[in-house]
């Protein structure tokens, strides 16, 4: 009897800790789908216009971001977007929305996040970037100053907040429709918009996220041991609106 309880005893912990990582996978997975959906709407309400410098979508964010603790600069051109969105007042700050055209976008960083199990820790993030109709309007009034952020943080900016945890890469492909094909935008007086933009998010769970910790190089190894079996890539398409 008393090897059988040891034995039933290792089946009970074993079925205990592979439950523990399957919703700790489901959480992450939920919460990345999620996020897509919000990014997925905001490139749906893109104001279209004929100015190529509102939309910015290449490897050019990541000066603009480079205030910003731990973002990483790797290979993907498309781990940051900022764009002009018509957005409803309640979805900005009530002090300075007098219109729906605000600046919008996501970018990715490491900075403190938290589940109901766990502490605080260092993962890295999904932020989304919202700046108010007022600021906005300043800004495209004003040539002297630059229409994308410069100077983001991952906390205690009222701009940005926290769409999804354990992210290790978003790839956002925008496409130009030419006749039946689709080729790579390339940004131009001609063609300021893309007609299609692709979007992949790829997220872990919380466990694989806590042994990667804050070292954002080892975020980027989606070969390593401990992100490959954790790694979960959800991909959308967007249309985006017709210039008027």
């Amino acid at each position: 009897m008393a090897g059988l309880l040891v034995v039933l005893l290792g089946v009970v912990d074993g079925a205990t800790k592979l439950w523990r990582e399957n919703e700790s996978r489901a959480d992450a997975y939920r919460e990345a789908r999620a996020a897509l959906g919000i990014i997925a709407r905001d490139f749906q309400n893109l104001v279209p216009t004929t100015n190529a410098g509102h939309f910015l979508i290449n490897a050019d964010a990541f000066p603009l971001l480079a205030p910003v603790v731990g973002i990483v600069a790797n290979t993907n051109s498309g781990s940051a977007v900022f764009f002009l969105a018509s957005l409803p007042a309640r979805a900005q700050d009530p002090a300075s929305n007098r219109s729906e055209v605000c600046q919008t976008g996501c970018f990715l960083a490491i900075g403190k996040s938290s589940c109901a199990s766990n502490s605080a820790v260092n993962t890295m993030n999904l932020y989304r970037y919202i700046l108010s109709s007022d600021p906005t309007f300043h800004r495209l009034t004003n040539s002297s100053q630059s229409l994308f952020p410069g100077d983001l943080a991952t906390t205690g900016d009222p701009r940005v907040e926290l769409l999804a945890r354990n992210i290790t890469g978003i790839a956002l492909r925008a496409y130009t429709a030419t006749g039946n094909a689709l080729v790579p935008f390339s940004s131009s007086p001609a063609t300021p918009l893309p007609d299609l933009v692709e979007i992949s998010l790829s997220a872990i769970n919380q466990e694989a996220a806590k042994k990667l910790g804050g070292n954002a190089a080892a975020w980027t190894e989606t070969n390593s041991p401990v992100i490959a079996p954790a790694l979960q890539t959800f991909t959308t398409r967007i249309k985006i609106p017709r210039q008027q």
